[in-house]
Formats: structure tokens, sequence, C-alpha cells
């Protein structure tokens, strides 16, 4: 009855098993070429506006993408959270990080500000807090790819990654909230 008065979605599966067959064939593509030394992430992404709306406009992201798609970020981002070491993001560690993540946040204002003068951006400070933003799970994907997640190296990209990611979502939280109150409402919510 509720299907008759329009209250459910029409889903069609045929572009999640699209994206699926890419999610296959990917890193079987790089398995049998074993000379390029590409992430498969990076091949998946690249199919991925190959095939979708962008390009070839053969697959499109509609409700069943959405809802999977949904699912997987949030399970990328719950395997990202457990390969970071909380112990060792601390010390000169964690400063290091912090010290980056200052440096991103003023570089991409400055930038911000002369493409706000040119009139390309609206605000500075959203393409600031923008580009500081980095996907921690694409991250781990690509040094797990590379077996790098447990060496130094990859310990410190994670820790600068996990700051990057912390913080700016709390920063567009903080500023760019339409909801609530001003912003010493959200800092206590936040507190």
């Amino acid at each position: 009855p509720c299907c008759e008065r329009g209250l459910m979605p029409d889903v069609e599966f045929g572009n999640l098993l699209g994206v699926l067959v890419v999610a296959v064939v990917a890193p079987l593509l790089l398995g049998l070429a074993p000379r390029v030394r590409v992430p498969a992430v990076v091949l998946e992404i690249v199919l991925g506006v190959v095939l979708g709306p962008s390009a070839l406009g053969w697959l499109d992201p509609d409700l069943a993408v959405q809802v999977v798609g949904l699912l997987g970020l949030a399970m990328l981002l719950f395997l990202a959270g457990l390969e970071i070491d909380v112990t060792a993001l601390r010390g000169s560690l964690l400063k290091a990080a912090l010290a980056g993540y200052v440096i991103s946040i003023a570089v991409g204002w400055l930038a911000g500000l002369a493409l706000d003068s040119a009139g390309w951006v609206d605000d500075p400070v959203l393409l600031a807090v923008t580009v500081s933003a980095t996907s921690l799970g694409l991250v781990v994907a690509v040094l797990k790819d590379a077996r790098a997640v447990d060496g130094r190296l990859g310990q410190t990209v994670i820790a600068a990654s996990s700051v990057a990611d912390f913080a700016a979502v709390l920063l567009l939280s903080l500023a760019f909230s339409t909801s609530g109150g001003g912003t010493g409402e959200r800092l206590v919510l936040l507190g």
C-alpha cells in the first residue's frame, strides 16, 4: 500500500553492480601488473570518474549507490580509526602534526584571500579549512597498500592526517554550522 502512494523510492541496483565490479576489477588489474605501483584506491577513483556522470556516464550515484557509499565511508573511517596509535600521538609527533596543520590553514587562508580579492571565492576561511582537510581513510588505505602503516613515516603521516581530519571537522562545525546558537553555545556543546 505505501508503494502505491509513492512513499517508497524506486530503487534499482544496476549502478551498484557496476560499482561493485569496479571494486573487484581494480585490485585484480593491479595484481596482474605488479610493475604498476599505484594504490588500488587511486585506480578506483579514476575508474569512478571515467565511468561516472563526469565522463562516460555509464554509472550514476543513484539511491542504492549512495546508501552503500555512506556505509562504506563509515566503515573506511572506522578502520582508519583502528590504525591510529593514540599513545604515539603525543609529544613531538603531536607538536609537528599541529604545526603542520596550522601552516596548512595559514597557506590556505592566504590563498583564499588572494582568490577572494580576484572574486573567485566567497569565503577565504572556508577555503582554508577545506584545503587543510585530509581524508584519513584514504591516507590509511594508501599507506596499507604500500605496507608503510607501522613504520615511523607511516605513523607520522597518520598522526598529521588525524589532526587535519579532526581539526577540519571541528572548524567546519564551529564556524559554518547553520543550526544552534552562536559560537559560544557551539563551544559549550562541543565541550
